[in-house]
């Protein structure tokens, strides 16, 4: 168990009995996460001091002087009177509360869900150190994230689970009837406060409620019935329609979310049961559909006027296992067959291969990161390897963070500022 903010901070301090200091320097000495928190605290405690030693300024006489000038706020603002001393003030206040343990500033971390330990796990996203694993009761299968509320959503076998995604701690759950089964996704639609889950067994998307996770509603009913075998889950850019790509019927479903109205168009080019693979470009307009068929194919819909390209056939290698837009002119495909594969970018407007990133290593799941940088999730030997797409093409770093485990799906999140 990990040492709370005031046990650090009485550590620092030299103010725990012998016992208590010796086990928690033990505990920060073998705990990356606790040792990144102590060294926060520590600059916290000297920006402190440094404050203190500031002169006291006069606010009585400042704040009467300026009751009687216009607009306070961009006085303050303009730095005028009182705004050093106010500031001075708050940043006390601000490194008071990160004491506390109100507020910490959090790192690039990256959020991985482990099947085979039944695990989640978070990452430094910057150099692939772990920080904490949390054990899952059943399987997962896929997780997304609620930005506004900073909330993890984890799909297990026969249940949605919601936790705090700063304190890892749980917020709600749903137990579903019986096993969703896979493969199922889920997507977030935070505008209207609704996840949208596809459940192939049912031939169904359910609908809840983002806060409770209580069945919703759209257009009068609970489920959005769709194909035999709802796949991948995608909002377009507006939030208005919701897309998925059947894996049995080849048909690219679509949901007006305003009135509940579902479509479908034919976008396989054989009969087979395929996993479909979808995901938008950068200004939302156009649609990009990958088969993992044999060779495995592109097709480019501009949603506009629905217009579907004929289809663009990759090499006949690894079959693919995901696709995300990385940056915004290229598109990363996840390929492998166990032992070869690596990153495959495409490049969306000339729409051709524009490079072939770590073929030695296969990979199966991608995670988007932050400025063109992406993260490869390796299913059958537990390693996630940093890679980026701009401005040159290249591999970051490596890790394993479960020795053959099965790293399935991952989020990233990026730092700051965060209550706890």
């Amino acid at each position: 168990m990990h040492p709370d903010t005031t046990q650090l901070a009485a550590y620092l301090d030299a103010a725990l009995d012998e016992a208590e200091q010796k086990a928690t320097r033990a505990h920060v000495l073998t705990c990356a996460h606790c040792t990144a928190r102590l060294t926060r605290l520590r600059a916290d405690a000297q920006r402190i001091s440094a404050l203190n030693s500031l002169p006291t300024p006069d606010l009585r006489s400042a704040i009467r002087q300026q009751l009687g000038q216009p607009r306070p706020i961009s006085w303050l603002l303009r730095g005028a009177g009182l705004t050093g001393a106010v500031v001075a003030l708050f940043l006390f206040a601000l490194l008071i509360s990160i004491s506390s343990g109100t507020l910490a500033r959090m790192p690039n971390r990256l959020l991985l869900l482990e099947q085979h330990q039944r695990q989640l796990i978070e990452l430094d996203a910057d150099n692939g150190t772990i920080f904490r694993r949390v054990a899952l009761d059943g399987p997962p299968i896929a997780l997304t994230y609620h930005q506004q509320r900073n909330w993890l959503y984890i799909l297990l076998a026969q249940r949605i689970v919601v936790l705090n995604a700063t304190t890892l701690t749980e917020q709600a759950r749903w137990d579903a009837p019986r096993e969703l089964g896979q493969p199922v996704s889920m997507v977030l639609d935070e505008s209207r406060d609704r996840l949208y889950v596809a459940w192939p067994q049912a031939e169904q998307i359910g609908v809840f409620e983002a806060s409770t996770l209580q069945p919703a509603r759209l257009g009068g009913q609970q489920a959005i019935t769709v194909g035999p075998s709802p796949d991948a889950l995608l909002l377009s850019a507006d939030g208005r329609t919701l897309f998925t790509a059947d894996r049995q019927d080849g048909q690219l479903w679509s949901v007006d979310l305003d009135s509940g109205q579902v479509t479908h168009r034919s976008i396989a080019l054989t009969t087979d049961n395929f996993r479909r693979y979808i995901a938008l470009s950068a200004d939302g307009r156009v649609l990009f559909v990958l088969e993992a068929s044999t060779p495995p194919s592109l097709r480019r819909i501009e949603l506009s006027d629905w217009q579907i390209s004929a289809p663009i056939l990759l090499d006949d290698g690894p079959l693919p296992w995901d696709l995300v837009l990385v940056d915004a002119q290229q598109l990363a495909i996840a390929r492998g067959d166990s032992r070869v594969g690596g990153v495959t970018l495409f490049d969306t407007e000339a729409l051709t291969v524009s490079a072939v990133l770590d073929y030695e290593t296969d990979q199966h799941h991608l995670v988007a990161g932050p400025a063109g940088s992406f993260f490869g999730l390796n299913w059958l030997h537990g390693s996630v390897t940093h890679y980026s797409s701009t401005p040159a093409p290249g591999i970051g770093w490596r890790s394993i963070p479960q020795a053959n485990g099965r790293l399935w799906e991952g989020v990233f999140i990026e730092g700051g500022w965060r209550w706890q």
